[in-house]
Formats: structure tokens, C-alpha cells, sequence
């Protein structure tokens, strides 16, 4: 069942489910852990893994989900540390042409 939900708008997005295994199941609880790839509009496919978690009875219950990336994250490339070392230059050549006022 791919996807396992979507989202569409402006940008997709959807989540395709690769595995789902039960760890627990009884009259009152169940909770169940997988994973998939969640992919995006302009976005690169991304793995993740996922949790959801139902308990109650009687026509009253409460769930919860989470989710995890294992995306990598994105090198600056040095732009910030440029803009950092010319802003610190800055300051003080600022503060050489007070002193000399």
C-alpha cells in the first residue's frame, strides 16, 4: 500500500512504507514500529523510521506517533564562517577608527 499516506498542494509530499512489524498487540494496547521513505517536491528521498502507539477500550482511546530521519545533514560550504571572519573585521577596524578619533 504506496503510498501509505500523501499530501498534496503546492509540494507533495507522501511517505512509502517499506516494513511494519506489531511489537505488541492485546485487547487494550497496540503499538506498532516501521520504516519507509518519505519523499517531497523538489526534496531528495528520505529514510526514516516510525512508532504509533494506540491503548484504551470502550469507544475511548488515545494514540501516538512519532518518526525519525537518518537523512544526513548539508555542509555550510564555508559562506558562514566567510561572513563571520568579514564581520569580525569590521568591528574592528569600527573600533581602531574611534579610538583614534
Amino acid at each position: 500500500m504506496n503510498p501509505l499516506w500523501a499530501i498534496s498542494g503546492p509540494e507533495n509530499f507522501a511517505f512509502n512504507l517499506t516494513s511494519s512489524t506489531i511489537i505488541f498487540q492485546n485487547q487494550f494496547f497496540l503499538a506498532i514500529t516501521g520504516t519507509g521513505t518519505f519523499t517531497g517536491t523538489n526534496y531528495d528521498a528520505t529514510p526514516g523510521k516510525w512508532m504509533f502507539s494506540t491503548q484504551g477500550s470502550g469507544g475511548t482511546g488515545k494514540f501516538s506517533w512519532s518518526s525519525e530521519s537518518t537523512a544526513a545533514s548539508v555542509p555550510d560550504g564555508g559562506t558562514t564562517i566567510a561572513f563571520l571572519g568579514a564581520s569580525l573585521l569590521g568591528l574592528c577596524g569600527l573600533r581602531r577608527m574611534l579610538r583614534f578619533r
